[in-house]
């Protein structure tokens, strides 16, 4: 298969990167969020969810074939 230059140049990097936090993703994940907006642009903080929004997403969706449980009486 034909090695591509750039990436070749991109894997190395990213090597290189989680090298330099010794490849503990905890510590990558938090230096990418502390890098977050640094640049001006919007980031979008969806760490406190609306309660209205959080029972919606427990329903399932309309139209689901998901089945209840048989009732017991009905056996």
């Amino acid at each position: 298969m034909f090695d591509d230059p750039i990436v070749l140049e991109t894997r190395k990097r990213r090597e290189e990167y989680a090298a330099s936090f010794g490849f503990d993703l905890g510590r990558i994940v938090a230096d990418l969020q502390s890098r977050q907006g640094r640049d001006g642009r919007m980031v979008v903080d969806r760490s406190c969810i609306r309660e209205s929004e959080q029972a919606d997403a427990d329903e399932p969706p309309v139209g689901s074939r998901a089945m209840a449980a048989p009732d017991a009486a009905a056996i």
